[in-house]
């Protein structure tokens, strides 16, 4: 039967506060990582919390691990007791939670992985911006505005396969049968039977199951990459079986086809990642959130030295003007980077400004030096 979704997180709580789980995580280091200079640790924490306790493994006086997964963003639109269940949340629930990782690692020593996506996880296109059509107009641009969001915070870069030219969750209209995850089959099968008994019916209405599945499900993450329009999306030979279909959008959305388009995903990702190079207050400076109650902008600062950088991203499907002050900064902002492709910008006053933004349209200002 295998342990039910509402034991887990109680078992991993267990496991995390272990009494000696620091001393022996700190004699691994001594014993063996430490003979690696080279080699970097992270943890995985999937249901602690606290970010006390967290930031005790990753403070590098501590000598225990770099840095650690956290979950409480991939968290947000389902429940850990029941990660098929899709369950809703607003803009400023985001805010609040990458404002507190930000802060608290910044302010206390310690070290944030960045990510959005693993092989645990849906595809965040689908689950954060909802895009569940292919040829969404605004697919590229919503995969554009993600990108913005996770490189401009503090930490290190975590990029899973496919997220960086966009890849989304499976059609809809696939067939239970195609999802190969042990734990969503079982899922599937203990709502069915339940229902059968319940109704008499022997086909009871499944259709809600099924998107849910379809918007949370693991394997939305683990289908082949999509490297080119070859059979099989280019990840095997034409006569293999792959453990799961392709995704019946490769023939036309690719790594391929992206790899010498100056406006796809894939090239935005390159020029995204070069930018957050040269520009280190969007690695290293510390976070502050403006309007933190607003449901279609989020914005904050980032601050290193005398250098202040601005990001402002629309996170809704409607054209949007946002205004706001920054207090104790002074001087104009010049836009450097962005998502959505237009005449000449003009620069910010960081004591009072306003702004015209696009449907999912991301901008980063740096503050003249």
């Amino acid at each position: 039967m295998g342990i039910p979704f509402n034991n887990l997180p109680s078992l991993f709580d267990q496991l995390d506060f272990r009494p000696r789980v620091h001393e022996f995580i700190h004699e691994m280091n001594t014993r063996v990582l430490s003979q690696f200079p080279d080699a970097i640790t992270v943890g995985e924490m999937p249901f602690t919390r606290d970010a006390a306790e967290i930031v005790k493994y990753v403070q590098p006086e501590r000598k225990e691990l770099n840095m650690a997964f956290l979950f409480e963003q991939n968290d947000l639109d389902g429940y850990p007791s029941a990660p098929l269940i899709p369950a809703k949340y607003k803009l400023s629930d985001l805010k609040k939670i990458i404002k507190k990782w930000q802060e608290y690692m910044y302010e206390n020593g310690g070290w944030n992985t960045l990510y959005q996506e693993n092989h645990d996880v849906a595809r965040s296109i689908t689950r954060m911006l909802g895009i569940k059509d292919p040829r969404d107009s605004l697919r590229a641009r919503g995969a554009k505005l993600l990108c913005i969001l996770q490189l401009t915070q503090g930490g290190t870069l975590f990029v899973y396969e496919g997220q960086e030219f966009g890849m989304i969750n499976v059609p809809i209209d696939w067939d239970i049968e195609e999802y190969k995850d042990v734990a969503t089959q079982n899922y599937y099968k203990e709502v069915l039977e339940r229902r059968i008994e319940e109704t008499g019916n022997p086909k009871p209405d499944m259709s809600d199951i099924k998107a849910g599945i379809n918007l949370k499900a693991r394997d939305n993450g683990r289908t082949p990459v999509q490297w080119s329009s070859a059979p099989h999306g280019g990840f095997t030979s034409p006569n293999a079986i792959p453990w799961m279909r392709v995704n019946d959008d490769y023939p036309y959305w690719n790594a391929e086809v992206q790899l010498n388009d100056p406006d796809s995903v894939l090239s935005f990702w390159k020029k995204t990642i070069n930018f957050r190079k040269a520009n280190k207050v969007l690695t290293y400076g510390d976070f502050k959130l403006l309007s933190p109650e607003d449901e279609k902008v989020f914005a904050y600062t980032r601050n290193l030295n005398n250098l202040t950088a601005l990001v402002i991203m629309n996170f809704s499907k409607e054209k949007t003007t946002y205004s706001d002050r920054i207090v104790g900064v002074t001087g104009t902002a010049k836009f450097l980077h962005g998502n959505v492709v237009s005449d000449a910008i003009p620069s910010l006053s960081l004591e009072q400004f306003e702004v015209s933004l696009e449907a999912w349209e991301g901008r980063v200002y740096i503050k003249d030096v």
